[in-house]
């Protein structure tokens, strides 16, 4: 499947409500994720937050499966 960019809005709940141009590169991967030109507010322009966007998604230290809920969560910090 060739690298293509499809239509989409931002998921963050924020008054801007972006159009996005999000580039699917297979099936389960994003790449590029831009602002749509064709858009007023955009203007081809989008955050930094969600201009990263593809990097959170496919980070290798994202949780795959959901906690089981009856294990405990354990923290490596002291609470003060």
């Amino acid at each position: 499947m060739p690298s293509e960019f499809i239509h989409s809005v931002c998921p963050h709940d924020c008054p801007s409500v972006c159009a996005l141009e999000v580039e699917r590169r297979d099936a389960n991967t994003i790449g590029k994720v831009r602002g749509a030109a064709a858009h007023p507010y955009t203007d081809g322009v989008i955050c930094a937050k969600v201009a990263r966007y593809a990097d959170r998604v496919h980070h290798a230290g994202r949780l795959s499966t959901s906690r089981d809920p009856i294990e405990p969560l354990v923290f490596n910090c002291l609470l003060i």
